[in-house]
């Protein structure tokens, strides 16, 4: 699922977790687990460790909450959410 043309969000997985367009994964907590993220400047934050410069106006915020994903473009100021599917 895409939040970003460069971000998506994986929503069958046993984990929260990301895929950025080069490759990358990004792991948090187990899914269901309650977590939030920034992506910023082609990198998974979490909201205590943010970069020296941070711009929210250039920020994507997902956040997993339990059975359900959200997510937020500041630069299109627009969002949405996908509902989790049960990894098996």
């Amino acid at each position: 699922m895409i939040a970003q043309d460069h971000l998506y969000i994986v929503v069958k997985s046993t984990k929260n977790e990301l895929r950025l367009k080069d490759g990358n994964t990004w792991t948090g907590k187990r899914a269901g687990a309650r977590e939030v993220v920034l992506f910023f400047e082609d990198r998974v934050w979490s909201p205590e460790d943010l970069p020296t410069g941070f711009d929210l106006n250039k920020s994507v915020v997902i956040s997993f909450e339990g059975d359900i994903i959200r997510f937020f473009r500041f630069d299109k100021m627009s969002g949405g959410y996908y509902m989790r599917i049960p990894a098996e």
